[in-house]
């Protein structure tokens, strides 16, 4: 038997009279940034909408293949099975699980999904009823309780909603100024403006460090339009 755990093995340099601090508590950490993530994400969602030739598919199949791409959007389950971390910087801490970086803020790790299925729902013009029948529909099937765990989870559809609006509104000006990165502009800046209270962590400092890896959304395949349209997304 160690006699001196209690204390960390020095017992000169370390009291612990009544033998509680068994640990050294670790220091807080968000998980790891998944900006750039987010970003390529939104980029595929919205390529592979404009792909979508909505008047090529009837209303139900319209509906289901909304419902799947909703489903897709997992990074909730990912990041609380440690699927989305950085192992080496400790991001995240285990009091901070369930979080993420994006933005500058710790955001818990419902929020990708939720402001996404938003955005999708605006981008393919899904009305607000059958969006919502979309995530009840998803989550009856998944269990998973990502979309309908709060008010607040629905709060972040009108979040993607705005950050749909951004986009649109940028589009050209954005390409004509050339800049750098308006997808990320136009989340960050959604994300400054709109972001539930309850869904930022501050107790949990900001990990700049980049996931070790990250399971991108396993998105439907979608009938592409005619070559002679194109698809051109920012």
């Amino acid at each position: 038997m160690n006699e001196y755990g209690f204390v960390g093995n020095g017992p000169l340099g370390h009291v612990d009279a009544l033998g509680l601090a068994t640990q050294k508590k670790e220091c807080s950490k968000c998980g790891p940034d998944v900006t750039p993530d987010i970003v390529a994400e939104i980029k595929n969602i919205r390529t592979l909408i404009r792909r979508f030739r909505v008047d090529a598919h009837g209303w139900v199949s319209r509906q289901l293949w909304f419902a799947s791409l909703a489903a897709s959007l997992d990074y909730h389950n990912e990041a609380m099975a440690g699927n989305i971390a950085n192992a080496q910087h400790g991001c995240p801490s285990e009091d901070c699980k369930g979080t993420f970086t994006l933005c500058g803020k710790c955001i818990t790790s419902d929020t990708p999904g939720n402001l996404l299925f938003g955005l999708a729902a605006e981008e393919m013009g899904i009305s607000a009823g059958w969006r919502d029948i979309a995530a009840i529909t998803v989550e009856a099937v998944n269990f998973e309780g990502q979309f309908l765990e709060s008010q607040s989870d629905m709060d972040l559809w009108s979040v993607g909603r705005q950050l749909s609006l951004y986009l649109r509104a940028t589009g050209r000006l954005a390409r004509a100024a050339g800049l750098a990165n308006p997808i990320k502009d136009a989340l960050c800046r959604s994300i400054r403006e709109k972001l539930p209270a309850d869904k930022e962590r501050k107790d949990c400092p900001l990990c700049p460090e980049k996931p070790d890896k990250f399971p991108s959304a396993e998105l439907p395949a979608a009938a592409p339009r005619s070559p002679s349209r194109g698809v051109r997304v920012f």
